[in-house]
């Protein structure tokens, strides 16, 4: 007796669904999105400063642009796919690529002139200093 492995046709979904969702499917099983994704991020506070970091692993660093606008900074990169080159063949797409942006809202005792942004082993951090003359928070008495 010989053992062999059940393995769907690439048209097994079609014969269930529409094209449209068997293009989406095929899309989920192999992780390949070019559209866009959302890079994780911790954000830190400290006694002198506000930190973001954000996980963008083989992104450029010229890739990056950050603005700060109405109180809110946003991050914005892109991590290009590697297109098919000769003598390649890809078994397995997990990462994630495309374009993203992250938008935050800034509080208000911060130096926004002295926001720096460095990129170091696939981490971008932002460091947004605290303006201690600023008060972030009002007490309001109740009569």
């Amino acid at each position: 007796m010989t053992n062999s492995k059940l393995q769907p046709s690439k048209n097994f979904w079609g014969s269930f669904i529409s094209p449209t969702f068997e293009d989406f499917f095929q899309e989920l099983q192999s992780g390949i999105s070019e559209r866009s994704f959302v890079p994780r991020t911790d954000i830190v506070e400290t006694e002198d400063d506000y930190q973001i970091h954000v996980e963008a692993p083989g992104i450029a660093k010229d890739a990056f642009k950050v603005d700060v606008a109405d109180g809110k900074l946003t991050v914005r990169g892109e991590r290009q796919f590697e297109k098919s080159e000769s003598g390649k063949t890809w078994h397995r797409v997990e990462r994630s690529y495309g374009n993203f942006s992250r938008s935050f809202f800034l509080p208000k005792n911060i130096k926004k002139e002295a926001i720096q942004a460095t990129y170091t082993d696939g981490i971008l951090k932002l460091v947004i200093p605290k303006d201690n003359s600023k008060p972030n928070a009002v007490s309001i008495e109740v009569s």
